[in-house]
């Protein structure tokens, strides 16, 4: 996928659902996979990352 088409659907999405709900599905899919790395191939560190992704994204307040 080019980076012009992701970007093009990435909008599509949150013209039609709102950018709070994209972040917020953005950082739930961090943590499922923060979670993933963790249960399943123990990658302590990666699945830290992913986790602070996650966090990062959940501090966002979007005012509309």
């Amino acid at each position: 996928m080019t980076e012009e088409k992701l970007q093009n659907e990435l909008e599509a999405l949150i013209d039609a659902t709102g950018l709070d709900k994209v972040t917020e599905a953005l950082a739930v899919v961090c943590y499922k996979k923060a979670e993933h790395l963790r249960c399943t191939w123990q990658d302590k560190q990666s699945a830290t990352t992913w986790e602070n992704w996650g966090n990062t994204l959940n501090a966002i307040q979007i005012y509309g």
